[in-house]
């Protein structure tokens, strides 16, 4: 029961950067980067539909005057097969693939328990904010930030530093950000979200710091269990290492339309 409670959270986790126009329907949730026509990503929720789901998604997507879109599916979803069957048929092609993980922390434990929590910690400023957004743009989008997304975060963390819901830092022996996660509390779940690490300084147990330091955090603020989204090929074996326990996997499409 909850796992399936769990799973239907990870379903409903959709982020994107709040400069990117959205477009949603029951089915699905489109969202369209301002500064890139390439860069198009839809979520879809199940459907009993899917080819009538995948002419409408393409539809919108040609009024655009777009012509790429990567597609989210999760094995968690209402008839996920066929979706997967609909999409292949159609041209899209396998791009990404993440596991929905998740840490119980009912029983108060914590991942890693003798990892010191040295190198990890809050932004203190509003110059540590912009750089962890420019280390996680790097690490994920291999592009910096725009200038409208630096302001919203900086003007976000103004309103409230202490927030548990944020951004979350490694630092070297120069107090230089190298690392940087973020973490959303959602009620009795803390969304563990974007943790990425300077290449020179991986390797170096800063990535795991940074999962305990937010799972901490969110035990703190009455979270009972932790969700991550990991990239199989990265994370998620040092995650499934640590304990976390595999929810579904959510594999991304890709087609030029």
């Amino acid at each position: 029961m909850i796992q399936q409670a769990l799973r239907e959270v990870a379903e409903r986790w959709v982020w994107f950067p709040p400069t990117w126009k959205i477009i949603r329907e029951p089915d699905f949730t489109l969202t369209l980067n301002s500064q890139d026509i390439n860069d198009n990503v839809v979520y879809s929720s199940g459907t009993s539909h899917p080819e009538q789901l995948v002419e409408r998604v393409e539809q919108l997507i040609r009024e655009q005057g777009r012509q790429q879109l990567k597609w989210w599916v999760s094995t968690a979803t209402r008839e996920p097969q066929r979706m997967h069957a609909v999409l292949s048929r159609c041209g899209y092609q396998s791009h990404d693939i993440v596991e929905v993980l998740a840490w119980s922390l009912e029983d108060s434990s914590l991942p890693w328990p003798t990892l010191p929590l040295t190198n990890v910690g809050r932004p203190n400023s509003a110059d540590d904010v912009k750089d962890a957004v420019t280390l996680l743009s790097q690490v994920f989008d291999a592009r910096g930030p725009s200038s409208d997304e630096l302001k919203r975060a900086v003007a976000e963390w103004r309103r409230d530093p202490h927030e548990v819901s944020g951004y979350y830092v490694a630092r070297n022996h120069q107090c230089e950000i190298v690392g940087a996660a973020g973490l959303t509390l959602d009620q009795w779940v803390g969304k563990l979200w974007g943790s990425a690490v300077h290449p020179e300084w991986r390797h170096q147990g800063l990535y795991r710091q940074l999962v305990k330091l937010r799972a901490q955090a969110a035990l703190q603020h009455g979270a009972k269990y932790c969700l991550v989204k990991a990239r199989i090929g990265t994370s998620a074996p040092i995650l499934l290492q640590a304990g976390f326990q595999q929810l579904a996997t959510e594999i991304c499409y890709h087609r030029r339309l």
